[in-house]
Parts: C-alpha cells; sequence; structure tokens
C-alpha cells in the first residue's frame, strides 16, 4: 500500500483515519508525532526510517553506513531521534564497548543532516526520546550489558543515571520541563520512576501491583503506563501529586496506555477475549472509546500528538487480513 492519501470517515464519529506506506515498504511502524509529522520505521528487507510531513510527503533517510534504522521520537521543531545498527548481530544496540561501529543513537536535524552519539562505552537500548527543548533522555547498555537512563542537554552533555537499587534502567519518555520517565528492575521486580530535571528520582508503584511501567509523561508531569496483577495487564494514570488511577478498557482482557498527550488525553490498544488487539482513547473525564482502523484485523496506536492539542491526533500501525502492517493517522 502507498500513500495514497486514502482517507476514512469512521461511521458515527467525527475522525477520519489516513492510512499510509512509505513506498515499497512490507510492513510500516509509526513510532512519534508532533505538530502533524509522524517518524517511524519501515521494512523492505532491512528497516528503513521515514519522515512523514503534516501535509503527507514521506522522505526515507539513514544514518550513514546503517543497516537497521528505528526513528523512536520527533520534536516540534522537526528533529528526529532514534537508533541503528550496521550489523545484524547488533540488532537493539547490544554491542559491549561500542564507540558508534556497531550501533548508535542518531539525531536528524529538521535540514536532514544526521548526527551520530553514544554514552561512553554504552551501546543503544530501544527506546530514546526528545523534548521540544532539544533535550534528549534513553538508555544504553554498557560493557557488562547492563542497562542505564541517561539525559543528553542540547550542548551535548551527557548524564548517566539509575535510580537507587536498580539492576536496569529503561527511559521512555521525556517532557518538556526535562522530566524523563520509564521502570526499572531490581531485586523485588519491576518498578516505575519519575527523575525530576534537577536529578531527584522518584520511584512509585501502582498498589498491590506485581510490576508497574510507565511509557509517558506530559507537560503537567502526568505519567501513564501498564501494571500488572494476578489478574493481568492494567492501565495507570498518574498525577504530579503522586495519585495514582487504574483503568481498563471496555472489554479488555489487557489494556495498555502507549502515549500521554499534554492535553491529558491518553491512547494505546487493549487486547479482547479473542486476543484481538484495538485502539482506545481515555479522556480527562476517564470516558474510554474504542476504535479500529476499518478492515483492519489488528489496531496499536503508538503516539498522540500535543502540538495540536485542539486535535489529539493519533498514529500508529494496523494489521491487515494478510498480516501486513501499515501506518495509519487518525485525525479528529
Amino acid at each position: 500500500m502507498c500513500d495514497c492519501g486514502l482517507r476514512i470517515r469512521l461511521a458515527g464519529r467525527a475522525a477520519t483515519v489516513t492510512e499510509f506506506d512509505p513506498q515499497y515498504s512490507n510492513d510500516t511502524y509509526p513510532a512519534a508525532i508532533s505538530g502533524g509529522a509522524i517518524a517511524g520505521y519501515y521494512v523492505s528487507g532491512a528497516n528503513g526510517a521515514f519522515l512523514r510531513a503534516a501535509d503527507g510527503t514521506i522522505t526515507k533517510f539513514y544514518p550513514p553506513n546503517s543497516n537497521n534504522t528505528y526513528p523512536t521520537s520527533i520534536n516540534r521543531h522537526g528533529p528526529v531521534v532514534g537508533y541503528y545498527d550496521n550489523n545484524s548481530a547488533a540488532e537493539h544496540g547490544f554491542s559491549p564497548g561500542n564507540t558508534c561501529s556497531y550501533a548508535c543513537f542518531f539525531i536528524r536535524k529538521s535540514n536532514g543532516q544526521i548526527i551520530e552519539f553514544s554514552p561512553a562505552n554504552g551501546a543503544p537500548a530501544p527506546v530514546v526520546s526528545i523534548n521540544d527543548g532539544g533535550t534528549i533522555a534513553g538508555s544504553y547498555a554498557d560493557i557488562n550489558n547492563v542497562v542505564h537512563g541517561f539525559v543528553r542537554a542540547a550542548n551535548g552533555t551527557i548524564t548517566s543515571f539509575d535510580p537507587a537499587g536498580s539492576t536496569w534502567t529503561w527511559v521512555a519518555s521525556i517532557n518538556k520541563s526535562g522530566a524523563v520517565t520509564g521502570w526499572y528492575n531490581d531485586s523485588t521486580g519491576t518498578h516505575s520512576f519519575v527523575r525530576a530535571a534537577d536529578g531527584t528520582i522518584t520511584a512509585f508503584d501502582v498498589p498491590q501491583s506485581t510490576s508497574t511501567v510507565a511509557s509517558s509523561i506530559n507537560k503537567a508531569e502526568t505519567i501513564i503506563g501498564t501494571y500488572g496483577d494476578s489478574s493481568g495487564s492494567h492501565g495507570f494514570v498518574r498525577t504530579a501529586d503522586g495519585t495514582i488511577s487504574t483503568f481498563d478498557a471496555p472489554g479488555s482482557t489487557s489494556t495498555f496506555p502507549a502515549a500521554i498527550a499534554d492535553s491529558g488525553m491518553v491512547t494505546g490498544s487493549y487486547s479482547d477475549s479473542n486476543g484481538v488487539s484495538h485502539g482506545f482513547i481515555r479522556k480527562n473525564s476517564g470516558k474510554i472509546t474504542s476504535f479500529d482502523v476499518p478492515g483492519a484485523s489488528q489496531t496499536f496506536p503508538t503516539a498522540i500528538d500535543s502540538v495540536r492539542a485542539d486535535r489529539n491526533d493519533i498514529t500508529g500501525d494496523y494489521e491487515d487480513s494478510s498480516g501486513e502492517y501499515h501506518g495509519f493517522l487518525r485525525t479528529p
């Protein structure tokens, strides 16, 4: 499927879904959206990166000598961040002692220039996030393949961090003020954290949970994510004062919040009793609406646009009847 401007009005709703794929893509996986611009990767032999402008124009790009490229975040000014490898054995970045010879983080500026970077003796872990000020947060594996968090200031200075007692630290998201959220493992299990811009780290868990995994933070420092208990996986919302609310999409057996907009709207996916995944939107009121790309066998929202706060556009991927994946943009 090409990006042919196919737009489908969802019956009974105001939303419109636009389906798209970079040319020659076998599968398309959008990862981030800002100001209508979408970044992600597509599969066509090796994995390549794409940037879809707000007008629908798709540009493919590759860091020099890259084999597989994975954009994971974009800010309102246009820079895209992610990671790549140039050795199939190093996919996802676990390359002890990496000095960008096998895998590396990258920043693609709005003018198309690509800058590579890596923490000292570190290789990329799968998520890296950029805020509108150009501060980047992510995770990296050290020479012993232990994963740590880091923050890279706009001037290039990199600071590593771990919550107290952490054996692995996974960064998920950074907000406009530089607060970072993610999760970590210790001897007792999996917990979440928020790291303030001044470096102060606060750990938290959903009460009575067996694991707590944060996935996104907005400008108000509201955090969303997934927690597990004896009955399965559920969603949570944690406000800046530490108050935690839990929720499930109606009819779900497992709920997986993916992103929160600065407006407070949440999107993600859930599985029904047949194991089929659908998209959902949760408003500030707590009201949850499910949606699917028309004709999709499964729908997976991945990101929501905070720049267009009155719109809260959503992107993600969906699976068609033949098992191929395509990108979508859902607009009000």
